[in-house]
């Protein structure tokens, strides 16, 4: 199960920022993610049970954007 604090805490442990400065709007590329960065925590969230899309993930990268992905893939996230 993915909840979208723990989303932001993934993403913020990558990007070496503190969480709470993770916006949900900011574009994730600017934050200092990368491809292989997102292709890691796909992979992650595919072992976990989440069936998350690279390409999906790619072509939104905001926290928003990947939650609303993850959410509509996992009927489990969030709860």
């Amino acid at each position: 199960m993915i909840t979208l604090e723990a989303l932001r805490a993934s993403v913020a442990e990558l990007v070496a920022l503190p969480a709470a400065d993770v916006p949900d709007t900011e574009n994730l590329v600017l934050l200092g993610l990368n491809s292989l960065d997102i292709m890691r925590l796909c992979n992650r969230w595919r072992r976990e049970g989440i069936p998350a899309s690279f390409d999906t993930l790619a072509a939104t990268p905001t926290l928003e954007g990947w939650w609303a992905h993850l959410s509509s893939v996992s009927p489990e996230a969030g709860k």
